[in-house]
């Protein structure tokens, strides 16, 4: 009984740390997403003449 315990807390600690890094990568995925996102509005801007250094 003490041994099923152990082993359901265990997976439950795995559990918890696989959840924890799906998050991190969706916040990594997301902020690649925006980055990329700012990127391609900063090519059409400076296609049309806009310098978005100077904004």
């Amino acid at each position: 009984m003490i041994a099923t315990q152990e082993r359901l807390a265990k997976q439950k600690d795995e559990a918890i740390a696989i959840q924890e890094r799906n998050e991190k990568l969706q916040e990594r995925l997301a902020k690649q997403k925006d980055e990329q996102k700012a990127q391609r509005l900063a090519e059409m801007l400076k296609a049309m003449g806009i310098d978005t250094d100077e904004m």
